[in-house]
């Protein structure tokens, strides 16, 4: 897979890595509303999506809200 784009994520200046398996390289996936595990705090968050992020490696699915504090970077193998 050489020169082939990958994901990753930074939140508060740090590199996310995937909660199972460590790896720092994840797909960009929107997650709909029905999907999203989001609790809602007023009616209008119950209709939003949520950002996923799918890992490479393992798939695992993270879910963040959008407009949380991160920020996707991109980089090249």
């Amino acid at each position: 897979m050489s020169g082939e784009s990958f994901l990753g994520l930074e939140i508060k200046g740090y590199t996310f890595k995937c909660l199972v398996c460590q790896n720092p390289e994840f797909l960009q996936r929107d997650i709909p509303p029905n999907a999203a595990n989001i609790s809602a705090v007023d009616g209008d968050s119950a209709n939003q999506s949520a950002d996923g992020a799918v890992c490479t490696d393992c798939g695992y699915i993270h879910d963040f809200a959008y407009g949380s504090n991160y920020r996707w970077v991109r980089w090249r193998r």
